[in-house]
């Protein structure tokens, strides 16, 4: 089995790792994650570095191990040859990370666009959201829709304006961010 050994902590760490859960933070209105594919936590994302969670998947990914909620990185470099993880690997030039330090932020905050991409769906497109409602393409029983639903959109908004903002614009502030990726719909659109 091929490995690489990180010189700076004499860590040995197989092919199988992502520097993701060590780099970066997934911020969408629903929470913080590792990426994008990855369950949502509403914490602080001062307090994300050290949640339980993220803790469990670094010990996975430095042990070797492909951890489930991989899931869709897996699958794609099955069909594909590539993935996020993949990418990520490339883009930080293989280095292994064992202490987390997020200087990266991937911050989606609200679905307002005026496209209509196929790739992004209703809840990064308030234009695709739109024209599902209008044809009654949604199903209010699936649990991924909740989102929608008026109380829930409400405690998002909320959730939103009085934490993620506030931690977002203090982590740039403080120099602890070398990257932003805004997107989620259009940023430019958004009144804030």
């Amino acid at each position: 089995r091929h490995c690489k050994i990180n010189h700076q902590k004499k860590i040995i760490v197989s092919d199988w790792y992502c520097p993701l859960p060590f780099k970066h933070a997934y911020v969408d209105s629903t929470g913080i994650a590792a990426c994008c594919q990855t369950k949502r936590y509403q914490v602080a994302l001062d307090e994300w570095p050290t949640h339980p969670e993220l803790i469990k998947l670094q010990q996975e990914l430095l042990a070797g191990n492909k951890p489930a909620v991989c899931k869709t990185c897996i699958k794609q470099e099955q069909i594909y040859g590539t993935s996020l993880r993949t990418n990520s690997n490339r883009d930080y030039n293989n280095q292994i990370f064992t202490d987390t330090n997020i200087d990266f932020i991937d911050f989606r905050s609200v679905n307002i666009c005026n496209f209509k991409c196929r790739m992004c769906g209703d809840m990064l497109s308030s234009s695709r959201e739109t024209e599902q409602k209008k044809h009654n393409m949604i199903n209010r029983s699936d649990p991924k829709n909740n989102w929608q639903r008026h109380e829930v959109s409400q405690q998002i908004t909320q959730f939103q304006d009085s934490q993620i903002e506030a931690e977002f614009a203090q982590a740039v502030e403080d120099g602890r961010v070398e990257e932003v990726y805004w997107v989620g719909g259009e940023p430019l659109m958004y009144e804030q």
